[in-house]
């Protein structure tokens, strides 16, 4: 799609057009996961690797995710964030699209790491450790 495209070329004008267009349609959580599959899966792909986990542990995968979500994130949140000039409301990519797939990831590709921990769950884990409380 071109909302996709826009996402991976950081095309502010096609990006926000998509927004707008999301927006009339009532299909805010699409774009949400649209964002996911285009920008932060991919990304996610990439650091989240048992290769990562053995060299860095799951401390140095947390920072990495961490040091990377700033910028795969800038250009939806410019274009979302409540303020005065923004009228795009109602987007909410961090909590909706970010940190849902952040999770999943973590869980799937690491689930014998983390079993070793105990009966916890990747939200507690994650918890725990810091990594939402950093956003919320």
């Amino acid at each position: 799609t071109s909302f996709k495209t826009g996402l991976r070329n950081n095309d502010k004008n096609t990006v926000t057009q998509c927004l707008r267009i999301f927006t009339t349609l009532g299909r805010i959580d699409q774009s949400e996961q649209l964002f996911a599959e285009a920008i932060i899966s991919p990304l996610l792909d990439e650091l989240v690797t048992k290769d990562t986990l053995n060299e860095v542990g799951l401390d140095g995968m947390y920072s990495s995710i961490l040091e990377a979500l700033p910028s795969a994130t800038a250009l939806v949140l410019s274009l979302t964030t409540p303020s005065k000039d923004n009228e795009l409301r109602g987007f909410d990519f961090m909590s909706n699209a970010t940190f849902p797939t952040i999770v999943s990831k973590i869980s799937s590709k690491n689930t014998l790491h983390l079993r070793c921990w105990g009966p916890f769950t990747v939200s507690e884990i994650l918890q725990r450790d810091s990594l939402l409380s950093l956003w919320f």
